[in-house]
């Protein structure tokens, strides 16, 4: 690895460094750029790759093991219904491999790239935040974008996803202040001020998974770093009763996050002490009545991916029927979706147990970290490299309604901390 010289090509090698840092910019501003400098800088890296004849990248299991199971997403795919639409998802799946390559090449070609990134990031989220507050208090944004009076959107316009970027990223601009400081200190009112910001906008966002992602993520830090909590107690009662105080004063956010989610779940008891409830709310449990439908058929390989869309308004998954009181059958349709809205849901009857697998392994992985750092005082692994397992556990947490595992700019989000924690144990060359 000391052998690794990439000093010519510096003009490519600029190019993939620079693109990168516009990359946060891109997943706010525009999915096809942040899709595209994904596609670029992984092309820019195969070609590196070869005419350098380093292949050092690919001598690893985890990225070999990767890469067989896109081509078995490929497989899966020609065989579906809809093979053209299924491959859509599959076919190029493996270029979230190759941008989490290039991040750990940037680490032989860039100095502090990560630093850099980590600052940039956090350049965008202060415009995010200043943005979000706006439309909160004018009801429009900085672009006009308008506030409906229940979910604030900023840049995002009229996608549900404020939320959901502030919460998966929420450790990103603190693994910068890591870089910067070296360590966590234990009194900071930084770092207490940019979780309340963080909570406070999630909470006018109105989405309910993003609050629990955050809150997932919160619970975590406070049990790996308990003096940190023990230290910052005065901070926290503030920050605790500045969360009350925004509930009170924006009802509906409280509606919304709290009433709302406990209603839909509508959980009753009916006279022969059957016992019936929704999951989530009656739209998803349909779509996971449905999905599970579609995991009966083929448990082993799914339908493939991007075909719960194609399959869900069929008349084979796209029925379904309540109970009434008198125990007859009331038969309606399905009301169908791109995709069930719980990752697992979806790779079970999309990609079957087999492709599921790997990311069940991932969770439990992380999982099993988790634990360690939690439980064991002499565990060692760096901030850095804990803070980024924490992000991909609390995105692949399994009880929740997420996105479409398959969807670009969502992949992005996801595959984001596991490049920065590859950078990172490359650099260190574990």
């Amino acid at each position: 690895m000391n052998n690794l010289n990439f000093n010519n090509f510096n003009s490519l090698n600029q190019i993939i460094v620079s693109l990168f840092f516009v990359l946060p910019f891109a997943i706010v501003f525009s999915r096809f750029f942040a899709d595209a400098i994904i596609s670029i800088n992984s092309l820019l890296f195969i070609f590196l790759i070869i005419k350098k004849k380093k292949y050092i990248y690919f001598k690893n299991k985890i990225v070999l093991f990767f890469f067989l199971w896109c081509l078995y997403l490929i497989l899966v795919s020609l065989y579906s219904a809809n093979i053209l639409l299924s491959l859509e998802s599959s076919l190029f799946y493996f270029r979230f491999g190759f941008f989490v390559l290039c991040f750990s090449y940037i680490s032989k070609i860039e100095n502090n790239f990560l630093k850099k990134f980590s600052f940039i990031y956090f350049c965008l989220l202060a415009i995010v935040f200043f943005d979000s507050y706006f439309q909160y208090f004018f009801n429009f944004n900085i672009f006009g974008y308008p506030y409906n009076g229940v979910k604030l959107s900023s840049f995002f316009k009229d996608e549900e996803i404020l939320g959901s970027f502030l919460s998966r990223t929420f450790f990103i601009p603190i693994i910068g202040y890591l870089l910067l400081k070296e360590k966590i200190y234990y009194e900071n009112l930084l770092l207490f001020s940019y979780i309340i910001i963080i909570l406070s906008i999630i909470i006018l966002s109105g989405e309910r998974t993003a609050f629990f992602i955050l809150s997932l993520n919160l619970f975590i830090l406070a049990l790996s770093y308990k003096k940190i909590l023990k230290k910052n107690i005065f901070y926290l009662a503030i920050g605790v009763l500045m969360v009350i105080s925004l509930l009170y004063l924006d009802r509906s956010s409280y509606k919304r996050i709290f009433i709302d989610t406990f209603n839909q779940f509508d959980f009753k008891i009916e006279n022969n002490s059957q016992i019936n409830f929704n999951i989530f709310s009656s739209t998803h449990t349909l779509h996971y009545s449905t999905a599970y439908k579609m995991f009966k058929d083929k448990p082993i390989f799914g339908h493939g991916p991007k075909m719960f869309r194609e399959l869900c308004s069929t008349s084979r998954y796209g029925k379904g029927y309540y109970i009434n009181k008198d125990n007859s059958k009331y038969w309606f349709n399905i009301n169908c979706s791109t995709h069930p809205h719980n990752t697992y849901v979806q790779l079970l009857s999309e990609i079957g147990i087999v492709g599921i697998a790997p990311v069940l392994l991932i969770f439990l992985y992380c999982l099993i970290i988790i634990i360690k750092k939690i439980f064991l005082n002499n565990f060692e692994i760096s901030n850095i490299s804990f803070l980024c397992i924490t992000m991909i556990f609390s995105n692949l947490w399994p009880i929740m309604p997420s996105g479409n595992f398959f969807n670009n700019w969502l992949s992005i989000i996801y595959y984001l901390p596991v490049a920065i924690l590859f950078y990172e144990n490359f650099k260190n060359k574990t």
